[in-house]
C-alpha cells in the first residue's frame, strides 16, 4: 500500500505535471515521462530521496537526453528496455537548470496543510518545467546535437549538466562520433580522453572501456 506521501506525489503528478507533459507529447510510465523522437528520447524522471521517513518525504525531477547505444557501449551491456536518467549521456536535476543553479527538492511533511502545500509544489514544478526543462530538452533533436553540446565550452546552467568533467564528455563524444560513422574523429577524441584520464582514478579502467567501445569497431 502506498504511503501518504507517495499518494501526495502521485496526486501532484496527476493534477499538474502529467497534463502539461502530455500536451507536449510525453508519455508517462510510472515515475518516468518520455518523448521519443526519431533518434533520441527526452526523459523526465521523478526521484525520491533515500532518506524519506515517517515524518517527511522529499522528491525532485531529473531531465535527461537518451541516445541509444551510448551508455550501453561504455558499460558493455545491452540498451535498457526502459531507459532512466543513468542511461542518458546528458542529464541534470530540474532545479540546476534554473537561474540560481540550485538542486531543488520538494518536501512533503506530516505537519503540512497538504492541499495548500501540494498546490504550491505543483505550480512550482510546472513553472520550472516550462521555463527551464522543456527549453533545455528542445535543444536536442538528434545525436549530433548531443555531440555538439559535449564538445562545446559550457556556460551558465549548462555547467550543471552531466557529465560535468572533460573526461566524461570526451568518452561520450568519442562513442557518439563512432555511432555517427566518423571513426577518425572518434579515435582522436578517445586519445584526448586517455590523456585527460592520466594519473586519475579512471586511468587503469580506460583500456577496458576502450575494448567495449572499439572492440567491434562498427556501431
Amino acid at each position: 500500500m502506498a504511503s501518504p506521501y507517495e499518494r501526495r506525489v502521485q496526486s501532484i503528478l496527476k493534477e499538474y505535471v502529467t497534463p502539461l507533459l502530455t500536451e507536449r507529447g510525453f508519455v508517462r510510465d510510472r515515475s518516468l515521462y518520455y518523448r521519443r523522437l526519431n533518434e533520441i528520447t527526452w526523459l523526465l524522471e521523478v526521484e525520491r530521496s533515500g532518506f524519506n521517513d515517517a515524518t517527511q518525504a522529499n522528491f525532485t525531477i531529473t531531465c535527461g537526453v537518451y541516445v541509444p547505444k551510448v551508455i550501453a557501449r561504455e558499460m558493455g551491456r545491452k540498451d535498457p528496455a526502459r531507459p532512466m536518467q543513468t542511461d542518458c549521456p546528458l542529464h541534470a536535476r530540474l532545479g540546476s537548470l534554473g537561474e540560481d543553479h540550485l538542486d531543488t527538492w520538494w518536501t512533503l511533511s506530516i505537519v503540512d496543510d497538504a492541499t495548500q502545500v501540494d498546490a504550491e509544489i505543483g505550480r512550482d514544478i510546472v513553472e520550472r518545467l516550462t521555463r527551464d526543462a522543456l527549453p533545455f530538452l528542445q535543444r536536442f533533436r538528434s545525436p549530433a546535437d548531443v555531440l555538439g553540446f559535449l564538445l562545446e565550452p559550457r556556460e551558465g546552467e549548462d555547467k550543471q549538466v552531466w557529465p560535468w568533467d572533460r573526461l566524461g564528455s570526451l568518452i561520450y563524444a568519442s562513442i557518439l562520433s563512432l555511432l555517427l560513422g566518423d571513426c577518425a574523429k572518434s579515435h582522436t577524441l578517445w586519445d584526448e580522453a586517455v590523456q585527460a584520464a592520466a594519473r586519475g582514478p579512471l586511468e587503469s579502467t580506460m583500456p577496458v572501456i576502450e575494448k567495449r567501445i572499439f572492440g567491434a569497431e562498427e556501431p
